[in-house]
Order: C-alpha cells, then sequence, then structure tokens
C-alpha cells in the first residue's frame, strides 16, 4: 500500500493528475484564504503577524518541495508550522501536508498520528476523504487491517477521483480480514461504492452456501453504483440470480507451493500427480472452460500461509485448493479453507484431525487408527483368532495403531493377552517372543511404519519355529522389497490403504502414464497422492454443497467412499500367498 511511482511509494493513495490538483488547491489557498475555507487552527493563543507571516513563509516553503519530491525539507517546513505556530492560519493544512510528508516517506506511524489528529479537528475539514484514504493506507501497513477499515468507512462514498484508490484499499483489506470482517462491513447501510470488492466476495459466499437471493442482493448493491470500472459491474451482473453459481468461482485449482527447500522434492513429485490428474479432469469432465493450475508460493507459518488462502479464495476464486504438505501447516489452513467456503486437500498431511474440521476439508494420507482397528476386525470376525499379543514401536504410528487394533479386538469379544511397546530400531525380540509363547497368543500384531523392524520380528518369529501364531502387520509390509527380503519367511495378513490390485486402485496404469510423461516410473506413492488429491477436491468436493455425495473413486493410491460424514479411504486387507501379497477384503 503505497503511493504512485512519481512520488516513490505505490497506494490506493494519490495518482499524478490529482496530486497536482491538490498542490495547485493548496497553493490557491494561499491567494485567496479569505475566500477559502480552512480547517480549524490547532491552537487558541493570540498569534503576532510577523508570526503569521513566518508561519506562512514555512508553509509556503514546505509545498514548493514537496511539489519538487524534497520530502525531508517539506516535513522539516510542515511541521515547524506545526509545532512552533499552531494558532496560524495555516496550521490545520499543514498538519494534513506533515502527515502526507511522513506517509511519503515511509514514516507510517507518524503519519497516521498525524492524519488522525487533522481528521479530528472538525468533520468537514479540507481534503477530508484524501486525508481518510492515507490514514487507512498508514494504518494497513502497520498491519492494523480492522483499523484501516473502519476509519475507511467513515467516508460515505469514494469521490471519482480516489475511487481507483479506494477500490484498491478494499481488495488489499478484502485479502488481509477475517470472513466475518468482511460480512460485516458487506451488510452495513448505506452502500459505499470502493466496498465494491466486499460485496462481491460476500455474494460469492452467499452461493457457495446456497443462497442465492442473499447473493442477489450483494451484487445489486455493485450495480447501483455505475461509475465503478465496468469489469466489477460486469461481474456483479453475473452473479445475481441462481445461475450466479457458476460464476462465483473460477475453473482454477489452487497449490500452495512450499519455500521451504527440504520440501522441494516432494512438492514437484505431487506436482507432476496433480498435472496428470488435470488431463483427465479436462478430458472427462464436459466443463465449458479446462480448469487451470493456480500456484502461490507459502511460507512455513501460518500468517503467511492465510494470507496465500485468501488470495487463492477471494482472489484468484478458485474452485478447490490443495496443501498444505504437513499437519502442523495444514490445520488452520484447513480451519480458513472452511471458513472461506472453499475445499481443502492436503497430500501428505497426516493429522487425523483434518477429517473432523468440515466435510469439505481432507488428507490423502491421514494417520488415524484405521489399519489396525481393520486388521484387528478381520482377525477376530473372518481369522476366528481369539488370543492376540501386540509388539508395537514406541512412536505416534506404533500407538495409534495398537491402540486401534486393541479396541477392534476387544469390542469383537476377543483379548489382548501382551502388549509391548519396544524402542525404534530394536533388533532383538527374543524374550518378547518367549513372553507372547508364555501367553498363550495365537497371533501377533506388529505395529510399525518400518519394513526391517517387521522384518526382523518376521524372522525371529521363522527361527523359533512359531508357526502356530499368526503374523498380522500394517502399511510397512506393502513394499516389494519387502517381499525380496523376506520371501522365505514372511506369512500372515496385514491392512493397508494402498493396494496394486486393479480391482482397488488404479496405480499400475498411474504409473505407466508417470513413465511415460516424466522418464522414469514413480519412486514411491507421492505423486500419486497428488493425482489423487486434485481428482477428489475437483470432482467430488467442489461442487457438493458442503456434503459430499454417496459412491466411491478408485484412486491411483486408495479407494475412497463419500458419505455424509465427508470422505473414507478404504482399508484393504491382504494374505500373504507365496511370497505376493494378495487383496482379499476391502
Amino acid at each position: 500500500m503505497l503511493l504512485p511511482p512519481s512520488s516513490g511509494r505505490r497506494t490506493a493513495a494519490c495518482r499524478g493528475a490529482a496530486f497536482l490538483v491538490a498542490i495547485a488547491a493548496s497553493l490557491w489557498l494561499l491567494a485567496c484564504a479569505a475566500a477559502e475555507r480552512l480547517p480549524p487552527p490547532l491552537g487558541t493563543e493570540r498569534i503576532s503577524r510577523a508570526d503569521q507571516e513566518v508561519a506562512q513563509n514555512a508553509y509556503e516553503r514546505g509545498l514548493a518541495a514537496f511539489s519538487q519530491g524534497s520530502y525531508e525539507p517539506a516535513l522539516s517546513d510542515f511541521s515547524l508550522v506545526v509545532d512552533r505556530y499552531p494558532s496560524s492560519r495555516y496550521a490545520g493544512l499543514a498538519l494534513y501536508w506533515q502527515g502526507r510528508t511522513a506517509y511519503q516517506l515511509g514514516r507510517d506511524q507518524a503519519a497516521s498520528a498525524a492524519l488522525d489528529r487533522y481528521l479530528r479537528l472538525a468533520p468537514d475539514v479540507p481534503y477530508f476523504e484524501h486525508a481518510s484514504l492515507l490514514l487507512a493506507n498508514a494504518l494497513y501497513n502497520q498491519t492494523r487491517y480492522e483499523a484501516a477499515l473502519q476509519v475507511a468507512l467513515v467516508v460515505d462514498s469514494g469521490p471519482a477521483e480516489w475511487l481507483d484508490d479506494y477500490l484498491a484499499l478494499s481488495r488489499d483489506l478484502l485479502n488481509r480480514l477475517p470472513r466475518p470482517a468482511i460480512e460485516a462491513a458487506a451488510a452495513r447501510v448505506p452502500p459505499r461504492n470502493f466496498l465494491a470488492p466486499f460485496y462481491l466476495q460476500s455474494a460469492r459466499w452467499a452461493h457457495s452456501a446456497g443462497a442465492a437471493p442473499r447473493a442477489t442482493e450483494l451484487a445489486s448493491r455493485v450495480v447501483a453504483f455505475p461509475e465503478l470500472p465496468p469489469e466489477i459491474l460486469a461481474e456483479a451482473r453475473g452473479l445475481m440470480g441462481p445461475a450466479g453459481r457458476a460464476a462465483a468461482t473460477a475453473p482454477r485449482l489452487g497449490l500452495l507451493d512450499p519455500t521451504d527447500p527440504r520440501f522441494a522434492s516432494v512438492a514437484e513429485e505431487i506436482r507432476r500427480g496433480v498435472e496428470i490428474a488435470l488431463e483427465d479432469v479436462n478430458r472427462g469432465s464436459g466443463r465449458s472452460a479446462p480448469v487451470t493450475l493456480v500456484a502461490r508460493s507459502a511460507e512455513t507459518d501460518p500468517d503467511s500461509t492465510a494470507a496465500v488462502i485468501r488470495t487463492l479464495a477471494r482472489n484468484e476464486r478458485v474452485e478447490a485448493i490443495l496443501g498444505p504438505l504437513t499437519s502442523e501447516d495444514a490445520l488452520p489452513a484447513a480451519r480458513l479453507a472452511a471458513e472461506e467456503g472453499v475445499p481443502l486437500v492436503s497430500p501428505t498431511a497426516t493429522d487425523a484431525r483434518l477429517l473432523e474440521i468440515d466435510p469439505r476439508v481432507y488428507t490423502v494420507n491421514a494417520l488415524d487408527g484405521a489399519v489396525g482397528h481393520t486388521i484387528g476386525t478381520f482377525a477376530v470376525r473372518s481369522l476366528e483368532r481369539r488370543r492376540f499379543a501386540i509388539l508395537a514401536v514406541d512412536d505416534a504410528y506404533g500407538r495409534i495403531q495398537a491402540d486401534a487394533f486393541a479396541t477392534a479386538v476387544e469390542t469383537s469379544g476377543a483379548r489382548v493377552v501382551y502388549r509391548f511397546q519396544y524402542e525404534r530400531g530394536s533388533t532383538q525380540y527374543t524374550d518378547q517372543l518367549g513372553a507372547i509363547v508364555r501367553s498363550g497368543a495365537d497371533a501377533l500384531f506388529i505395529a510399525t511404519k518400518s519394513p526391517n523392524e517387521a522384518l526382523r520380528i518376521l524372522n525371529q518369529m521363522a527361527f523359533y519355529e512359531l508357526g502356530g501364531i499368526l503374523p498380522l502387520g500394517t502399511d510397512a509390509w506393502n513394499d516389494p522389497e519387502f517381499y525380496r527380503q523376506g520371501r522365505r519367511f514372511v506369512r500372515g495378513y496385514f491392512a493397508d490403504t494402498f493396494s496394486r490390485d486393479a480391482r482397488i486402485t488404479t496405480w499400475l496404469s498411474f504409473a505407466d502414464r508417470y513413465e511415460a510423461r516424466f522418464g522414469g516410473a514413480p519412486a514411491n506413492l507421492i505423486p500419486g497422492w497428488g493425482y489423487d488429491a486434485a481428482r477428489l477436491a475437483l470432482e467430488r468436493l467442489a461442487h457438493a454443497d458442503g456434503v459430499v455425495q454417496g459412491g466411491e473413486y478408485l484412486g491411483a493410491t486408495g479407494l475412497f467412499r463419500f458419505g455424509p460424514q465427508g470422505i473414507r479411504r478404504a482399508v484393504i486387507v491382504h494374505r500373504i500367498e507365496r511370497g505376493e501379497p494378495v487383496a482379499v477384503d476391502w
């Protein structure tokens, strides 16, 4: 929010032509003071004719210096009038120019103090609209966004010479203020022409909520101001009526692109998957216009991410947003996206609390207890096992899956007779296996994300000939290298949300397309997560009015089912047959 290039700062403040008009007007005040309305002086003390002349000379020098771009000398002269000659005729105007010059120099605190004082001199001070605009901009630059809005709302209408700048201020505030503040300002009467961006955004929110009459009312406020730019008026007319919902969003998919170099390779793989997804969406959707990808860089902090989400939702009007990558960033981002009424899907965040925020918020890679719960229930009901042991790594994954497994087993009428949490990287399990044998367990659940840890336990079970105890595992078992290393001793069942089985996922065809496009097979599931995130966001969440429709989606990395509670990813039970996993239940 800066002044125009001619004065060194870009802002919703003053344009070049209006700037010259203001200077000329001030000089004309000097020549015709008797006929011109001046603001009240700053003091009431008597002032001599000599001091009045000194003050006037300083004021004139300040105006001349300002017009030449010499802002430091100008500020010095205006401050001289304000501080030493407060009762002079031009002290009030000098205060305005003091604030304006301080703003021009980037001294926003000093500018806001001077301009606020000036506006309090009288309700009809000269340059009222421009002083209010400068004050709002100075407050904005201090991140005092609510205060900036309140200053702007004092103005009933943006005058023609400053309307573009008032609109620019409103657009900037639109990216900073929370939704309740935007909607509250849009609801105020009488309407204000410079609040057109607020009315348009509130109309889009209304359409997103299915409130077409409210959207039409808000858009009508914009149309009531014919002096607004044609593109704004055209957008407002497009939002009016039930058909306006189509204009509330654009065929765009937002992508939060992390700036942290640690995530560069992951972000690139996700983008590759998204590109393939957009090919499918645009080829088979019957859309009038293809969906384009809008990527925006986001720092790994909540404020930066919030600003990017607001920009994508309010300015780019995206149908949905992908990201952030980490749970720490995704949780606040998801809450904000839900407030904005825009679906958000994270390809990689693992925190299961994301699934509870809103039906149109999802993560493809949630770490919940579904794997442990599914294999536990299956072992009791389908495999008829009754006494279970648990070996769980002592980390979040191990605890979550072990707890879910134990709950499922006990709910199904069986028992957990032994449970042990081992340190990550452990290599010897002799004592634990002996205790499991003594407990009479007929099945062992190995709760770890590490294939190597699972292989060590299975190898030692084979060494001690514990064939009467059925091994049960997690997604750590769902890896070709796992079977290459453990072909002679790996057995049992495991559960995972991913399967290569063509009845359950499209992974094999996706991998072929990936290799043809990028020259090599995908090294992991990450591009598939990006692919599924994009298709879920655009085809299932973007048009669901807050409730996901029924049915299912065979994705690259999983089978996704839809219901009133949102998206749920199926968990597939696999049996090890001749050293290979075979899907048996989903």
